[in-house]
């Protein structure tokens, strides 16, 4: 119930993501003022969207990873965008693996490592058994964004649970329930990872407000830049300010712009209508006036008559 959004721009140097706060936690559905797009280094962010208790988990043991690999001496070289992606991946699948295991191996006093060291002590049926139901349990679904820029420039990622796909190509990418309004949006724009950045900026923004008219999608916007290496930094509350009320005038102005449409389209359609009818009406006097295909004219008024007369 939310959207997040994010575009490459400036030759694939820089990257832009914008965010609602409509957070989802169990049956509770609420818009905190508090952002969903984590700063995991200074070149790379996640966004989030679904279950927040799952994301929550995810982000926290994400951040304690990232900050003992960048706190060894001497300090590791830029991490990769797709390292990061993957490591999202890895921590989803341990954290589904460790609330199944809770589930289901914690009554038997097991864990997954006993589990699977002790499984010759068991029948393979409760083994089966086990497995079966720790690979089937239901979980949660969450989505994410991990953008961000490495020394191969700027890169998106999205996870669909543990399953990452890379959207470097389209130069974009959305997720949650408005995703399919800002991807059009940046279709319809013709967004390429070629644009400038005041341009991607403000297309990024519009894609995410084009988003809240799908259900869950919240009005409130958080919006960040990767401008290089280490060149992380977040969208003033002025600037949104500001784009927010560019947009509401760019939206009464569209508005207009359709309901003239729509009445030269009426105009155009109703003329057309008129002339088809009058065409129509032309050929059907000629039918009804057209002399009879059988060979013999009708007599006239003045031979019926002669004829009459006669008798």
């Amino acid at each position: 119930m939310t959207v997040c959004v994010a575009a490459i721009c400036e030759t694939s140097a820089s990257v832009i993501g914008a965010s609602d706060r409509m957070l989802t936690a169990g049956n509770v559905q609420f818009q905190p003022p508090v952002s969903k797009c984590y700063e995991l280094t200074t070149s790379a962010v996640l966004m989030v969207a679904g279950e927040m208790t799952i994301q929550a988990e995810i982000v926290a043991l994400m951040r304690d990873r990232i900050n003992a690999m960048l706190s060894v001496e001497p300090p590791p070289e830029w991490m990769r965008i797709s390292e990061i992606a993957a490591m999202y991946s890895q921590v989803h699948s341990e954290l589904r693996a460790r609330r199944a295991a809770s589930e289901f191996l914690g009554p038997l006093g097991l864990t997954l490592e006993t589990f699977i060291s002790r499984q010759t002590e068991m029948s393979s049926q409760l083994v089966s058994s086990l497995a079966t139901e720790m690979i089937t349990k239901a979980f949660p679904r969450v989505e994410a964004i991990i953008a961000g820029v490495d020394r191969t420039g700027a890169h998106i990622y999205v996870a669909d649970g543990a399953t990452i796909s890379c959207h470097d190509a389209a130069g974009f990418a959305a997720i949650g329930n408005g995703w399919y309004h800002s991807n059009s949006h940046l279709m319809f724009s013709r967004h390429g990872k070629n644009a400038g950045f005041t341009k991607t900026l403000w297309l990024t923004f519009s894609a995410k407000k084009r988003a809240e008219v799908a259900p869950g999608v919240g009005e409130d916007t958080d919006m960040f830049a990767v401008r290089g290496l280490g060149q992380h930094f977040e969208i003033g509350d002025h600037v949104l300010a500001q784009f927010d009320t560019v947009y509401r005038e760019t939206v009464e102005l569209h508005a207009r712009a359709d309901a003239e449409s729509e009445r030269k389209a009426d105009e155009s359609l109703t003329e057309l209508l008129a002339a088809r009818a009058a065409v129509g009406a032309e050929e059907q006097q000629a039918v009804d006036t057209a002399p009879s295909t059988d060979g013999a004219s009708p007599p006239s008024d003045g031979n019926q008559a002669g004829t009459n007369g006669g008798s």
